[in-house]
């Protein structure tokens, strides 16, 4: 059985993808999204690390250059009739590819409260603006509780190290027997997090994408 924490939206759109594997999934989400109402200023491109950003583009010109991190975020983009997409597999790599523009003009950063790597502090002429926050849940939904409690879960897939930070205190403060459990990260940074503790397994995307973490399976 796996339990996917990402947030509900999401824990929805890829439960197919493990289900069709034959695995029954439950969902409970760690991490509940809050849109904030924005005021977009004055900018020549705008960058997004995360989906979760998108709402905020509402009012922005489909021919605005974007620069975001992931194919889902893209493809979504894409969807909603945006003409120029820059995508990278993660944030560094997007600023990396940020860095090496040579005519990047005002960058605008759409962020969440919480962020793993600030554009603004990287980037000359890079504003950022929060857009959402991202809000830790104080539990586990009691479906996956007691799936926990009885030691039915084999495996979590994690997509990010706070993701990860938020479901190690819950399993810590519910005293929850780790051994049967089978982590499966995106990324190394992830995977560094769960090593050392009582997982069973703890196994590492080739690549960090959706689709190399399923292959995990």
């Amino acid at each position: 059985m796996i339990l996917l924490i990402r947030p509900e939206n999401d824990s929805q759109r890829i439960a197919p993808d493990f289900q069709n594997l034959g695995y029954k999934v439950i969902i409970s989400p760690l991490l509940k999204i809050h849109s904030h109402k924005v005021i977009l200023p004055q900018y020549d491109a705008i960058c997004l690390s995360s989906k979760n950003a998108i709402p905020a583009l509402k009012e922005v010109s489909k021919k605005t250059p974007l620069y975001c991190v992931g194919d889902h975020t893209s493809k979504t983009l894409k969807e909603l009739g945006f003409e120029t997409i820059i995508t990278a597999p993660t944030a560094l790599d997007l600023l990396k590819a940020l860095r090496n523009k040579k005519s990047l003009g005002k960058v605008l950063y759409l962020a969440g409260e919480v962020s793993t790597l600030d554009f603004s502090d990287h980037l000359p002429q890079c504003y950022k603006l929060i857009c959402y926050d991202a809000v830790a849940q104080e539990d586990f939904s009691p479906e996956s509780f007691k799936a926990l409690q009885e030691k039915s879960i084999t495996h979590i897939p994690l997509y990010s190290v706070r993701s990860f930070k938020i479901l190690n205190q819950l399993l810590v403060k519910n005293k929850i027997d780790l051994k049967g459990i089978r982590i499966l990260a995106l990324s190394k940074d992830i995977a560094q997090q769960a090593k050392g503790l009582d997982f069973k397994e703890v196994l590492i995307a080739r690549t960090p994408t959706h689709q190399a973490l399923i292959n995990l399976l």
